[in-house]
């Protein structure tokens, strides 16, 4: 796979975890049960207002970040408030080169 190429050429990157899967589309009303405690289930969920979208998602993590329990919580009295925020999370450049043996784009 051309991800997991990408990311062994970048030392840093070696050991990291890649996660792919389809994204899991879920109405907020639904009760949450554990998976707010798992950050691996937490990046593959995206609010059923995108299932159109029918993603699948990359993602890689390293320094623990797929952690059990490796989370923010935070209550609030106001249904619908967005708290989370990529804000202090580093960005990372990845380049893979194309992605058209693996991928096909459907339009809408």
């Amino acid at each position: 796979m051309e991800v997991r190429a990408a990311l062994q050429r970048r030392p840093a990157f070696k050991k990291v975890r890649l996660l792919h899967a389809p994204v899991e589309y879920y109405s907020p009303e639904a009760p949450p049960y554990a998976s707010w405690a798992m950050p691996e289930k937490v990046v593959m969920r995206k609010t059923a207002e995108y299932a159109r979208q029918v993603e699948y998602r990359l993602a890689f993590g390293h320094a623990g970040a797929f952690l059990l329990n490796n989370v923010r919580t935070q209550i609030t009295a106001t249904p619908g408030t967005v708290l989370a925020s990529l804000e202090g999370h580093p960005q990372h450049l990845l380049k893979i080169g194309s992605l058209k043996k693996v991928c096909i784009v459907h339009y809408v």
